[in-house]
């Protein structure tokens, strides 16, 4: 067991690292218009980097976005030396969606699906958890009933899926049904993901087509959703992003 000094060094290191990624993250030292990683973001890594960025997540927005990048970044560099490590952060990610975590789940869902976007062995196995916050089994389960963190299920499953052939299907279906979610933010981030699914050839039914488009049509909420496409975040209503990937849907010829 670590000493009262120990502990209260540790903390300060801690509160160190994220004044140090806030800055590193954040412009001018990461502009918003950039289109790739600065060198001194691309250069945050290892374990130790974990928590600091965990903690910003719940600060929201730009910063936010940000740390979900290099989080991704990081982990899946963790999980190309050392895959228990790397399980180890998917796991506390995990554990900040439970509900014994209370409600600690700010930006984690997208931490997840952005981490499983940039590690494919990670995505196989915890893509199936990742869908699962956006599936409503009317039992126990890991849907994510608050409204404010269920559009970041929608993100995750539009930000990994459409590089995973095999679970393209499964968050085709679960994305189809978020166009109708009732809350105002959630069917423009299943806009968006479906959008991306239709470019990567992951609606190719018939049915789904059809789906996709009916669906979207009647989209119309004015609620701003706060979506990254890239490295570049877009906040705009959920009908934006709708008309968006109807394009994407015209664009890769199901339309």
């Amino acid at each position: 067991m670590s000493s009262p000094g120990e502990a209260g060094f540790a903390m300060s290191r801690a509160r160190q690292a994220k004044r140090h990624f806030e800055t590193v993250l954040m412009p001018p030292a990461w502009p918003e218009d950039a289109d790739a990683v600065p060198v001194r973001a691309a250069a945050i890594s290892g374990m130790e980097a974990v928590s600091p960025l965990l903690g910003l997540l719940p600060r929201g927005g730009l910063l936010a976005w940000r740390a979900v990048i290099v989080l991704g970044r990081i982990t899946a560099g963790i999980a190309a030396t050392d895959m228990e490590d790397a399980r180890t952060v998917m796991r506390r990610c995990m554990w900040h969606l439970n509900e014994d975590s209370g409600n600690m789940g700010w930006g984690i869902a997208e931490a997840m699906g952005e981490i499983a976007a940039q590690s494919p062995p990670l995505a196989e196995e915890y893509g199936r958890v990742i869908l699962s916050y956006a599936r409503p089994t009317g039992r126990a389960d890991n849907f994510i009933d608050n409204d404010f963190l269920r559009p970041g299920a929608y993100w995750a499953i539009g930000r990994f899926a459409p590089s995973c052939p095999e679970y393209g299907t499964e968050g085709a279906e679960l994305l189809l049904a978020g166009l109708a979610d009732d809350d105002a933010r959630c069917p423009g981030n299943a806009a968006w993901g479906t959008g991306k699914l239709a470019m990567a050839g992951a609606l190719a039914a018939d049915r789904k087509r059809q789906d996709a488009q009916s669906r979207q049509r009647p989209i119309s909420g004015h609620d701003l959703c706060d979506i990254l496409d890239g490295l570049h975040r877009f906040v705009e209503p959920a009908a934006s992003f709708a008309r968006k990937a109807l394009n994407q849907l015209a664009d890769a010829g199901f339309v």
